[in-house]
């Protein structure tokens, strides 16, 4: 019998007498055979397995004397033999390949490549401004005084609207050879006419300021048709009106430009033809800027040279508005 088996029957021939078994005392001798094992008086265990011969020279199992349970030895365990390793051969260090960070994640050398490129971009740009500046200064410093040439470009002037202006004054052409003189009576308004001018043949150039009396409409373009209305009421025949060159005329500082509006139109009576070049600005205050340039001649056409020349004059013209 299997002294480590306490189940029933196990390890006996049917019909054959159990083996007689003897029991332990407390010092763990054998004392009685018995014929019944302890487990079939309830114990729950085995009994020790029968031992015939010298009390002394028996191999007792190693008993737990807390548990009483015998305690069987490790097995033995066979130890495989330790492989001996091989030399070591110097291998050539490899060359570390920071191209590609594997162990950050995609967002995140995305975002270092954007910090870097930021980084780098700003770099730029501070080293940049450092050059511009260090060349300005050599610049500034080895330069020699600009020289102001009659073929350097002055800066264009701003556009101004004339139509905006409360008042103004105009300055006088450069050059009034061509004039024998201002004829006019009023103050704010002037005639000048060409040297030899009659009453059969002549030009004049007229520019000054009127009142909305004087050259009545809401607008330049009724004021000037109503003039041409009156003339053929008048009984002047009439060609036009029709749209002319615009004037560009400066202000006096020569740093403002207007352009000012022209209308051109014909008319003939008794035999005297009249060529008129008229333009005119209703301004802010409602008082009426006037340039004309006009030549008469008798029995035909006036001569478009010498209204040319009178052209020639009114562009020389300049603009002093009114302090607001």
């Amino acid at each position: 019998m299997d002294p480590y088996n306490n189940q029933p029957g196990v390890g006996r021939v049917p019909g054959q007498q159990p083996e007689p078994i003897v029991s332990q005392d407390a010092q763990g001798w054998p004392t009685r055979a018995q014929e019944v094992p302890d487990w079939q008086q309830g114990l729950g265990r085995p009994a020790p397995t029968v031992f015939t011969g010298d009390p002394y020279a028996m191999q007792l199992p190693n008993v737990d004397q807390e548990n009483q349970f015998p305690q069987m030895p490790p097995a033995a365990q066979t130890q495989p033999p330790r492989p001996v390793p091989a030399p070591l051969t110097p291998q050539p260090a490899q060359p570390i390949d920071n191209s590609q960070d594997t162990y950050k994640t995609p967002e995140e050398r995305q975002r270092r490549s954007l910090a870097l490129f930021f980084t780098l971009g700003i770099i730029a740009i501070l080293l940049i401004a450092a050059a511009a500046v260090y060349f300005i200064q050599k610049r500034n410093n080895t330069a020699a005084p600009a020289v102001t040439t009659q073929n350097s470009p002055a800066p264009a002037p701003k556009g101004g609207d004339l139509a905006s202006l409360t008042g103004l004054d105009f300055g006088l052409p450069h050059d009034l050879g061509p004039y024998a003189g201002d004829i006019s009576t009023a103050a704010t308004y002037h005639i000048y006419l060409t040297q030899g001018s009659t009453d059969a043949t002549g030009c004049s150039l007229e520019f000054g300021i009127s009142t909305a009396d004087e050259l009545p409409g809401k607008d330049a373009a009724t004021a000037i048709n109503t003039q041409v209305e009156a003339l053929k009421a008048a009984g002047a025949a009439v060609a036009g009106p029709t749209k002319g060159s615009t004037l560009q005329l400066k202000s006096g500082d020569g740093k403002t430009t207007y352009a000012v509006p022209t209308t051109n139109y014909q008319f003939s009576k008794d035999n005297k033809y009249v060529s008129v070049h008229y333009s005119l600005v209703v301004l802010k205050s409602g008082q009426r800027a006037v340039i004309s340039r006009q030549c008469v001649n008798t029995g035909g056409a006036p001569d478009n040279g010498n209204l040319d020349k009178i052209e020639s004059s009114a562009k020389q013209l300049t603009i002093n508005p009114a302090k607001q």
